[in-house]
């Protein structure tokens, strides 16, 4: 059974912390540059980070590295917990739905989960690879 540490619990806030920063850099700057339209950033922080658990997960899973219980917490739980947005994905979906944006709403939630289970398995190919 995992055990609560001090130490596991910092990993994670830290971690946790820094992929808060990165998506609301993210979100920021695809608003500057795509506008209020789409939710771009919601989109994009999704599949990256699907992407980056399939790669990490993908790559420990299959190699000799001994990822450490705070490496993981801090990597998995904290930075990429807070970088993905599947409750903000939720609401995007919802307010296009409600302004009768049927077909982006549908693109949203489509494109979402499409490209989300393509970069997952992509990075677990990728990280299974990297580890030989």
């Amino acid at each position: 059974m995992l055990q609560i540490t001090p130490s596991l619990l910092m990993a994670i806030a830290s971690g946790g912390a820094v992929g808060a920063l990165l998506r609301f850099f993210v979100q920021y700057y695809s608003t500057s540059l795509f506008g209020l339209t789409f939710p771009w950033g919601t989109l994009f922080v999704n599949v990256l980070g699907c992407g980056l658990i399939g790669l990490i997960s993908g790559y420990w899973t299959s190699s000799d590295f001994a990822m450490s219980v705070e490496l993981r917490g801090a990597l998995v739980i904290g930075c990429l917990g807070a970088f993905t947005t599947f409750s903000a994905f939720s609401l995007d979906s919802l307010v296009l739905f409600q302004n009768g944006e049927l077909l982006r709403a549908a693109f949203n939630v489509v494109g979402t989960l499409t490209f989300c289970l393509v970069a997952v398995a992509l990075g677990s190919y990728l990280g299974t690879r990297l580890a030989g």
